[in-house]
């Protein structure tokens, strides 16, 4: 069990029914590939481009820095491709959110690597680019990302389109990275809260929950997923720190972090539904369906079996005889066009709607009863959408339970007691209670 329970009866009442997380993405070899930065989508203009290269521009402009904001990558990469490769013990996030001092021969190599100079030094630049007081976003474009920095392709720090500059075949390798660097912050603070700075590690546990709501800007739903399951591993850590080295924390510290994620600042409503699919499916219909005509069964079979087939090759000829058989009965240029228009605005009227128990929710959403079969096309390129809802729902929900719980931790600090119930915690440890997101009548 990852997070300890905060009390055997009030506090399980905060957290008991908190959404489960999922498991982090395998890691692959950092070197592999090639990285991308802003200076490289213009450097790679010289190059040869299809002629729907106009769809990856317009998903390059959705995540361009804009007045007011900044790339985080010219301050946050660098500092992460230095870091050295941890240790065996730390094998993923979960390991190192569990790694404790208890286990003497693991826990010394990862506070050892986590001391060394290049990790404090990605702690210092994750800290820059995580202040509330700047806004920073991550600019990464869309590309194949060959004329970019060396040391950055080494250590995977890009995004990367495949030769035929579909945006389905993008691989948001950088997230990768990104994970290392998670697991320095869960083990510098562990290392922290073992010294008596428990304040301290709770501020990392924020800096990281911070990255990932950077994250949820971007828009391939793989990386807006990324994101939001990142900001509920963050609040699950935060939740088990203020438990466990409570003895050495105030609560003036609790409230202060409960307020660092105060919905106001995180601002989960302002997240979007993801760009690129929408973008990605436009594009791929360029690609293999004749304008205002049919589907080109040879280009249908042969680019859908691609990318179906992702990196595994020997997948791809049953992937392009199934999709052989099936361009014969997909629809054509009007219909799927009209189709793509259908799926995603019905996806966007459930995303805006504000009761999130409104009787549209409950109802199966267009994509659902879509014909699979009959818009395979758009099947390829939309699914990592549906249940965007239920995620978002997921993540309030932490949160909420996560700040509440905080308060009742310093409820506890100063009155050397658990509260009577949870409304026992407001004003005084936590600014105000939530309301539950799965609650209909609040």
């Amino acid at each position: 069990m990852r997070a300890s329970p905060f009390a055997p009866a009030v506090l399980s009442l905060v957290v008991g029914g908190l959404m489960c997380v999922a498991t982090p993405l395998p890691r692959p070899a950092l070197a592999q590939g090639g990285a991308s930065t802003a200076s490289s989508a213009a450097a790679s203009t010289t190059q040869a481009k299809p002629a729907d290269w106009s769809f990856v521009e317009k998903a390059n402009a959705a995540v361009a820095a804009t007045p007011g904001t900044e790339d985080l990558s010219p301050v946050l990469f660098p500092a992460v491709a230095a870091m050295i490769d941890p240790p065996s013990s730390i094998g993923s996030v979960d390991a190192a959110m569990l790694l404790s001092p208890a286990d003497k021969s693991g826990w010394a190599m990862a506070e050892t690597w986590a001391k060394a100079e290049q990790q404090q030094a990605a702690l210092k630049a994750l800290a820059t680019v995580t202040d509330p007081k700047k806004k920073f976003l991550l600019a990464l474009p869309y590309s194949s990302g060959k004329d970019a920095d060396a040391t950055l392709r080494k250590a995977g720090l890009y995004v990367e389109l495949p030769p035929s500059g579909l945006l389905q075949g993008a691989r948001y390798r950088y997230r990768f990275a990104l994970e290392r660097l998670i697991e320095l912050v869960n083990i510098e603070a562990t290392r922290r809260a073992e010294e008596g700075k428990a304040d301290e590690a709770l501020n990392l546990c924020v800096q990281w929950l911070r990255l990932a709501r950077i994250i949820t800007e971007r828009e391939g739903a793989r990386e807006r997923r990324w994101g939001i399951t990142q900001m509920m591993l963050a609040s699950e850590r935060l939740r088990d720190l203020a438990f466990t080295y409570r003895e050495n924390l105030s609560p003036e510290a609790l409230r202060n972090t409960a307020d660092d994620i105060d919905d106001r600042l995180v601002q989960l409503r302002r997240i979007r539904l993801p760009l690129l699919e929408r973008l990605a499916a436009e594009q791929l219909m360029a690609r293999v369906i004749e304008e205002r005509g049919e589907v080109n069964k040879d280009k249908f079979a042969v680019t859908m079996a691609r990318l179906s087939a992702d990196d595994r090759s020997l997948n791809l000829f049953g992937q392009a005889a199934w999709y052989r058989q099936l361009a014969s009965g997909h629809a054509g240029w009007f219909d799927t066009r009209d189709q793509i228009n259908k799926v995603f605005g019905g996806w966007e009227n459930r995303w805006n709607v504000e009761n999130l128990h409104d009787p549209l929710l409950q109802i199966p959403s267009d994509y659902a009863k879509m014909d699979k079969g009959r818009f395979a096309l758009i099947e390829l390129t939309a699914n990592e959408i549906e249940g965007f809802e239920r995620l978002r729902l997921d993540v309030m929900t932490q949160l909420a339970g996560t700040r509440v719980a905080l308060g009742v931790v310093g409820y506890e600090r100063k009155e050397k007691k658990w509260p009577p119930n949870v409304s026992a915690v407001a004003p005084a440890y936590v600014r105000l209670l939530d309301n539950d997101p799965y609650g209909y009548d609040k």
